[in-house]
């Protein structure tokens, strides 16, 4: 047993050590490249790529956070280590998130009907279908709680806001496809229906966070959009439309909304090539926001990659988005300039950042190496074998316990 044990930790002192020599090889690629220096179309490299999320995962792994295992604010990590570890075959990066699974028996948190609770379903049921045979609880789990909502619906009722377009609905479509179940599809389809009739704005091609910011004006008296709100359903729609089958009831409003949605995000990005809080009122807030900016990026690089979107007009945006990302990410690959929980466009510190933020990074830069055809060619169950190998010496990413930081805004 003692022998086992320092074997293993002689084995983890290893990678330790390669990490190290990485970030270093990281931070001479990043202090070389024109992209830290300057906003222009610089051609996108797959090296610089990799490069850029390993160091933000290495950073966000190092550093715990204080949200829970089960909170929504740590889903898009999850998302966005999944992603890393597929791109780079990588069992490192997975290890963590099955750590977190692990500490929650991977279930859905909080409240039966929040959208909110049911965020870290993402990873939960994308680690189940990567391998279907070793984790059978998940599926049983999440169908049993979504059997309690399809019993208790009240059809229009649930999602609200915004941001609850990017917690629930993939998760329903992870679920339809993991246990074959088509109602999950149709109650996906009938609640965000419901949401885009509330809170979609037909001219403006962009979603109010909620309803009490229609009719409302920003200081400079335009319409109120808040960048992370619409970011959420935009990487919502990329994430549904990834998995939903062809023919699933729904798919063309998914993807006629995507497409409608796109222009308008094209243009409220800024020549730095971030987006600001307010996307109609950019001096509302005049500063990039990484979050929503991240997000953004996400759905755009899926949309160029799966031919929903014009190559040559999106593709010099994400070169753009890309080139501000990387002005926001300090060389030790903390990413900084992410607004905090909030509901609307609002002053945020600079230095801020959130495991949302560097999720939201990671799933970005993932899906750019996928669309310049760099990821690697990981098998997801051996991956998942390799990952779990790993689980008991990964780092923890969050607290059991949740606590509010103080935020200052100078």
């Amino acid at each position: 047993m003692m022998r086992e044990y320092l074997m293993r930790e002689s084995i983890f002192h290893a990678v330790r050590v390669v990490r190290h020599a990485s970030l270093l090889l990281i931070f001479l690629l990043l202090l070389s490249s024109p992209r830290a220096f300057a906003q222009e179309d610089v051609p996108l490299d797959p090296a610089e790529v990799e490069a850029v999320i390993r160091l933000v995962a290495e950073w966000q792994m190092a550093h715990t956070s204080y949200f829970p295992p089960d909170f929504w604010g740590m889903a898009p990590l999850y998302d966005g280590l999944i992603d890393t570890a597929l791109v780079t075959n990588d069992p490192l990066y997975l290890a963590p998130v099955l750590r977190a699974g692990e500490r929650v028996a991977y279930g859905p948190g909080g409240a039966l009907s929040d959208a909110d609770s049911h965020a870290v379903g993402h990873a939960w049921l994308r680690i189940y279908l990567m391998d279907p045979t070793r984790h059978p609880q998940i599926l049983t789990d999440f169908s049993a709680r979504f059997e309690e909502i399809l019993q208790e619906h009240e059809a229009g009722s649930g999602w609200w806001w915004s941001d609850a377009l990017y917690m629930a609905p993939p998760v329903l479509v992870h679920l339809a496809v993991a246990g074959g179940d088509e109602r999950y599809l149709d109650l996906a389809y009938s609640e965000f229906q419901a949401t885009h009739d509330a809170l979609y704005d037909e001219e403006a091609h962009l979603f109010y966070r909620d309803a009490s910011y229609i009719g409302r004006q920003t200081p400079n008296g335009a319409k109120v959009f808040w960048s992370r709100g619409n970011a959420w359903v935009y990487a919502g729609l990329a994430e549904i439309l990834d998995e939903e089958p062809d023919a699933a009831h729904g798919r063309d409003f998914y993807l006629n909304l995507f497409r409608e949605m796109s222009p308008a995000i094209l243009a409220a990005q800024q020549p730095d090539g971030l987006w600001r809080p307010s996307l109609h009122d950019p001096e509302q807030v005049p500063m990039g926001e990484t979050s929503g900016s991240a997000l953004f990026l996400y759905g755009l690089a899926w949309g160029v990659s799966h031919g929903v979107l014009d190559r040559e007009t999106y593709l010099p945006a994400i070169e753009r988005g890309w080139a501000g990302l990387l002005t926001v990410i300090q060389f030790d690959g903390r990413v900084q300039q992410v607004q905090p929980i909030g509901h609307e466009p609002q002053p945020f510190p600079v230095t801020y950042g959130e495991p949302y933020g560097s999720g939201a990074v990671l799933g970005a830069g993932a899906e750019i190496m996928r669309l310049l055809g760099a990821e690697a060619q990981a098998d997801p169950p051996a991956l998942l074998s390799r990952a779990e190998a790993l689980v008991n010496d990964a780092p923890a990413l969050s607290t059991l316990f949740y606590y509010v930081p103080l935020v200052v805004v100078q």
